[in-house]
């Protein structure tokens, strides 16, 4: 007789699947916008885990993937960000960017051929203006769950009657 944990390999392989396709969904939309040079879209990871007799599927990313996902309204203007994982909008709390924010901007401009001096008044002008929401994480996940809970069914129903 088979073990659970062997019956249920193919629920696992799906979710693994699937979690893979997620991934390879929320990297392509990173690469067409172009953010952060890549390291953003390098950084996500999807993992199936087994918990409390469910298996569920986690993804890693780098830990700004909220501010990129859910945008940020500036000092100045509303940059239509959403609300966020924790149910707040992230803001801008002044105009002045910090070395490290005009660093990032310098690098990120460097691969688009940006003169470094630009670097200050563009990193001003995001404090400003604030970044648009990208949402690249909640509507991959949210426009793929419904066809994975349809997908589970079928793959349950194969389990149980074989």
């Amino acid at each position: 007789m088979r073990s659970r944990t062997d019956r249920l390999k193919p629920l696992k392989d799906y979710l693994e699947k699937e979690g893979n396709a997620s991934v390879k969904e929320m990297r392509g939309w990173l690469s067409s916008w172009s953010i952060d040079g890549g390291k953003l879209a390098k950084s996500i990871k999807s993992k199936v885990i087994k918990k409390n007799n469910f298996f569920e599927v986690t993804y890693e990313l780098e830990d700004y993937y909220d501010y990129v996902d859910s945008g940020v309204n500036g000092k100045k203007k509303n940059a239509n960000a959403k609300k966020n994982k924790f149910g707040k909008f992230y803001k801008f709390r002044n105009e002045n960017p910090s070395s490290k924010h005009v660093k990032a901007i310098e690098k990120w401009g460097k691969n688009k051929g940006i003169p470094k001096d630009a670097a200050y008044p563009i990193a001003k002008s995001i404090k400003k203006k604030g970044l648009q929401p990208k949402s690249f994480y909640n509507i991959t996940l949210k426009r793929r769950r419904s066809n994975m809970e349809k997908q589970i069914e079928k793959v349950i129903f194969d389990i149980l009657n074989k």
